[in-house]
């Protein structure tokens, strides 16, 4: 048996796991809030309707991948640790395959947020200055959201579902955290396989919510008479 480090003590802490997380989310938000102040929240809606009628308005895209990238990020650190506290606290593998799942479905994201603020804003643009939108993009943004959008949101659904299980399993974290992740992803994985949509932010940004909020609100147990906490 060794005695982990005061530095991973404190990374591996729920409260900075859950403090990192609700920063992913809190920028998210803020990008949301960016948008709207400006007025350019129909930009937005070109990532899923298209650049018709909508024109340099998809230039909002752009802002609000400013705060989604980083903030995916922060959830990709975030669960890369939170992954590391579940194997402390006992589970080895269903946690790791979470993990999987979720990076992978994370990968997906970002491939797709990079291209609508890129490729979508450039055929805003291109529709503005000649009235046509380029042939090409109808059929890269078909793609990007019907088949990215059909492979990022089932893996994310699985991980979460996998990370309640291992919350129940380790009793990391209260159940109520584990049986909500557990329902939240099987409830919107039984809305999302029928037509094969569905909403990635609820994916993406809701679930994060909720576990870092039962992170930060996680306490700490009782430490050993020497202080540390035993690592295995």
């Amino acid at each position: 048996m060794t005695w982990t480090s005061k530095s991973d003590e404190f990374l591996l802490s729920p409260r900075f796991i859950g403090g990192l997380t609700l920063v992913g989310v809190a920028l998210g938000i803020v990008g949301a809030v960016v948008v709207a102040v400006r007025g350019d929240l129909e930009g937005v809606t070109a990532a899923f309707r298209g650049v018709d009628e909508i024109g340099e308005s998809a230039s909002a895209l752009a802002t609000a991948t400013l705060f989604a990238i980083p903030s995916l990020i922060l959830f990709m650190v975030g669960s890369g640790l939170f992954t590391l506290a579940l194997r402390d606290a006992g589970d080895r593998i269903i946690s790791v395959i979470a993990f999987i799942l979720w990076f992978a479905g994370l990968m997906l994201f970002l491939i797709a947020l990079t291209f609508q603020a890129s490729v979508t804003v450039w055929a805003g643009a291109e529709l503005a200055r000649t009235g046509a939108v380029p042939d090409l993009y109808e059929q890269l943004r078909l793609w990007m959201n019907l088949w990215l959008q059909r492979a990022s949101i089932p893996l994310g659904l699985l991980a979460i579902v996998g990370y309640g299980w291992s919350i129940l399993e380790t009793g990391l974290l209260p159940r109520w955290a584990g049986w909500g992740a557990i329902g939240w992803g099987i409830v919107n994985l039984l809305i999302f396989l029928p037509g094969g949509t569905g909403a990635i932010g609820l994916v993406y940004f809701a679930a994060p919510l909720l576990i870092g909020l039962a992170l930060v609100a996680h306490r700490k147990p009782p430490t050993s008479e020497a202080g540390k906490t035993p690592a295995a």
